[in-house]
């Protein structure tokens, strides 16, 4: 489970709080279906289903922005504030979230800025000149530690308690970006670039009305996304990314890169994961169900997604994997895993025998070549496989199914298991009584052994040799030709 240190939960605050073993990002090698996913949204007491941004601060809370609100999770339950609980929070509709390490947590709403410090909200004064600012839509940490806010008219910066214009434009500061010797902000048709006290102006080509909402410096590039696609900064300039469909034209929503090199960028009706700048995974479903429209990284490595639609959803690594049909299954009912030799898994479904190598099934034996095409029950040895059916038992041996004549006193039985003891013998749990195969002969343990239902289970030998039968009258044990 997520270590309980990545949301501090109120009664640890006052005693001892846990401490991560260590800090790890989602497995880069796992597919996203095959991460754990929790979700919060109004039932859990989220005061909105979409979460526009979101925050860790120093004191390991959650925050989440989002239309009605602002929210602070501890892992249990969220506290909300809103401009009706909280009148110092400008407006309700929240925009973007600054977490500092001082603890000091920024807030950007459609009426203004507000500053949340030791449990104190503060609305940020609007300094001469920016009257007519109302929408403050993002933020970032300038690099002389004072605050950067995008509004109507540039960059303002957050100076004695006011909110003062820095750098005037003539369009909204969309998105911002502070890097050692360059501030990025992303406006109509394209970016803005502030060095050594010089504005210049970069054009997305063929987009002179596209948005750029988002921006990130990542895997070596700097990424633009926009309301037509995404775009990265080459040498000669702005160039469409042209490596998926869908990220060449669909509006972006949110570019995120976690701890571990994953650029995860979503769409309304996408959420696509790109490693050296290549797409390596898409992950498709309804616009109701991504709609990303944030993400955060956790102290702990968990993934954070907030979305339009379904609130707030944690992914992390979980200690399975789930391989089913995404990896090949024609169906996904599975009876029987066995592993060869080899360390091949094989794998029993409803309609065949398959083997799972290199993360993918395939398939080797369709069900119509078998006695029954359910393959219930396997036992793999390195030159042959025993597969016991819903109606017998038949043999893998050489690339070819065998059903020997030795075999056919099980044929209208379920075989529930196949077992090997150490004394060489080979025993087989079915519906019609337990049967042992050895040196050719194939013998029949039923009601005149002691089996009062002859339903049998499971066999197993235990370590000083004693055999014991499952079945659905009991649990017994063969001694001396007879079960007791």
């Amino acid at each position: 489970m997520p270590r309980l240190s990545s949301l501090v939960l109120p009664w640890l605050l006052a005693g001892m709080l846990l401490a991560p073993a260590g800090v790890h990002a989602l497995d880069p090698d796992k597919a996203f279906h095959h991460y754990v996913s929790d979700n919060w949204s109004i039932e859990a007491g989220l005061p909105q289903i979409t979460v526009r941004a979101m925050a860790q601060d120093s004191d390991g809370y959650l925050w989440l922005g989002t239309q009605a609100g602002i929210s602070r999770f501890d892992g249990a339950r969220f506290a909300n504030f809103d401009s009706s609980n909280t009148p110092e929070l400008p407006g309700d509709f929240i925009h973007a979230l600054l977490a500092e390490d001082n603890g000091r947590l920024w807030i950007a709403t459609y009426k203004g800025l507000a500053l949340r410090e030791r449990d104190r909200f503060t609305r940020i004064e609007i300094a001469e000149g920016l009257e007519s600012v109302t929408d403050v839509v993002s933020l970032a940490m300038g690099r002389d530690g004072r605050v950067l806010a995008g509004t109507a008219r540039g960059i303002a910066q957050v100076r004695d308690g006011h909110l003062h214009l820095l750098h005037a434009l003539p369009a909204t500061a969309q998105s911002l970006l502070v890097e050692d010797t360059h501030t990025w902000a992303g406006s109509i048709g394209g970016v803005y670039q502030f060095e050594a006290g010089q504005r210049r102006f970069m054009p997305l080509p063929d987009a002179a009305s596209a948005v750029v909402t988002r921006l990130r410096r990542a895997q070596g590039r700097l990424w633009a996304g926009t309301g037509v696609g995404l775009y990265w900064l080459s040498e000669s300039g702005w160039q469409r990314y042209l490596d998926d469909p869908a990220l060449a034209r669909k509006p972006i929503e949110e570019i995120f890169e976690d701890s571990d090199g994953n650029l995860w960028i979503s769409m309304l009706d996408h959420l696509l994961r790109l490693r050296g700048g290549r797409v390596v995974e898409r992950i498709e479903q309804s616009p109701t169900s991504i709609a990303v429209r944030s993400a955060l990284e956790d102290r702990e490595g968990n993934l954070w997604l907030g979305t339009q639609w379904n609130g707030a959803i944690r992914l992390w690594n979980g200690w399975t994997r789930r391989y089913s049909v995404r990896e090949g299954l024609r169906e996904p009912i599975l009876w029987s895993v066995a592993r060869d030799p080899d360390g091949h898994t094989w794998v029993g479904t409803e309609s065949g025998l398959v083997r799972l190598r290199e993360g993918r099934f395939e398939q080797v034996l369709p069900g119509d070549a078998l006695p029954h095409p359910t393959v219930y029950t396997l036992r793999v040895e390195r030159e042959r496989i025993w597969i016991g059916t819903r109606r017998g038992a038949a043999l893998f041996e050489d690339g070819k199914v065998l059903t020997p004549e030795l075999l056919r006193p099980m044929a209208s039985a379920q075989i529930n298991g196949i077992v090997g003891d150490s004394g060489g013998a080979l025993w087989f749990a079915t519906t019609q009584g337990l049967f042992r195969l050895q040196d050719e002969q194939l013998l029949r343990f039923g009601e005149a052994e002691g089996l009062h239902d002859v339903r049998v289970r499971f066999v197993l030998e235990t370590r000083d040799r004693r055999l014991l039968i499952g079945t659905q009258g009991g649990l017994f044990e063969l001694r001396e030709g007879r079960f007791h």
